[in-house]
């Protein structure tokens, strides 16, 4: 081998060391940003099931509402509500006279 092959050697060398070095950074960049992916992901599993939980609650909470509403605006829920205050019922009749509604007492 003559100077200039071992010069362009030792050039390609040291290039392809720099190379070498840039691919390790990246792979170590790219590794680590997996690992905060894969911790996130993992975290969010965590808060998923948590709104989930929340979200069943809610919705539990909700149909005994509901069931709780119409029990309360039920006409036999109403009726008894009104006996135990004092509310009775009867047989009323309305007196109506005619010539009040008719367009004839206007005139």
């Amino acid at each position: 081998m003559n100077k200039k092959e071992t010069l362009m050697n030792q050039v390609l060398s040291s290039r392809l060391k720099k190379i070498n070095i840039v691919m390790l950074i990246l792979l170590i960049a790219i590794f680590a940003y997996r690992l905060v992916l894969l911790d996130k992901v993992s975290t969010a599993g965590n808060e998923y099931l948590e709104r989930y939980n929340t979200l069943l609650s809610l919705q539990k909470e909700n149909e005994k509402l509901k069931n709780e509403y119409y029990t309360l605006t039920s006409m036999k829920y109403i009726k008894n509500k009104a006996t135990k205050l004092g509310y009775v019922n009867r047989n009323i009749s309305y007196l109506k006279d005619e010539k009040l509604a008719s367009s004839e007492v206007a005139n």
